[in-house]
């Protein structure tokens, strides 16, 4: 009869070992939290053996495991806590890479006009002579064409001569006698057969503030004089 007790207490340390591991198991793979990490719990009422007594339980699990009984209220909270304060503003981090190059804007338009100058002029002297002036003008570079009309003066058939482009940067003199820098010079000639010709001055012009340019004409010396006649001008204003 001994040796059957002892049997009978070690099958009973096996048998309640083995609910233990089952027990255990059951914890270790409940839902508490649930998947939204919600703990919901019950806690006695007053009135009751111990009231405020706070117990867990498992909403998947049936029973008074799953849900609170009679005497009992229902509670739950999550495991995330109220928003903290906003914390201090972080040190200005290091300055960025510098960026790509921006496209090529589109071409603007320039400042361009166009005048008509002069009256005829008789050109008889190696002295040259005014024909065009445009005095006051406010900028920092032009560019210049000016087209002249050149034709016989009374028949005249030994006729060499040339016309300049001529500025002063700094003038204000109304007459253009300031004048005494050249952009372009083109020099021409004419024979009985001729009856005339046309020459273009084209030159870049910097100008100081306010300044003048025109254009003069004059002969080469031992020859026949000329006429200019009435011409163009085209004056583009340039940027810088």
């Amino acid at each position: 009869m001994t040796i059957t007790k002892r049997r009978l207490r070690v099958a009973g340390l096996v048998i309640t070992g083995a609910v233990a591991l089952s027990v255990a198991g059951a914890i270790a793979y409940a839902s508490v939290p649930d998947a939204g990490g919600t703990f919901h719990g019950c806690y006695e009422s007053s009135g009751m053996d111990t009231p405020g007594q706070l117990r867990v339980v498992d909403p998947s699990k049936e029973g008074s495991a799953g849900s609170c009984t009679a005497g009992e209220t229902p509670i739950s909270w999550n495991q995330t806590g109220p928003a903290g304060a906003q914390g201090p503003q972080g040190a200005t981090g290091d300055q960025g890479p510098k960026g790509d190059k921006g496209d090529k804007g589109d071409p603007g338009t320039p400042d361009v006009r166009v005048e008509t100058f002069g009256v005829n002029e008789t050109i008889s002297n190696v002295q040259p002579t005014m024909i065009a002036h445009f005095g006051n003008e406010f900028g920092t570079n032009f560019m210049v064409e000016a087209k002249i009309d050149i034709t016989s003066h009374n028949g005249g058939d030994n006729i060499h001569g040339a016309c300049s482009l001529m500025y002063d940067p700094r003038g204000s003199d109304p007459d253009g006698h300031d004048m005494t820098q050249v952009a372009d010079t083109t020099s021409f000639g004419l024979d009985d057969s001729d009856q005339g010709s046309s020459i273009t001055l084209l030159g870049k012009i910097p100008l100081a503030g306010f300044g003048s340019f025109g254009v003069v004409c004059g002969t080469a010396p031992d020859t026949d004089a000329y006429e200019t006649q009435q011409g163009k001008v085209a004056v583009t204003r340039l940027a810088g």
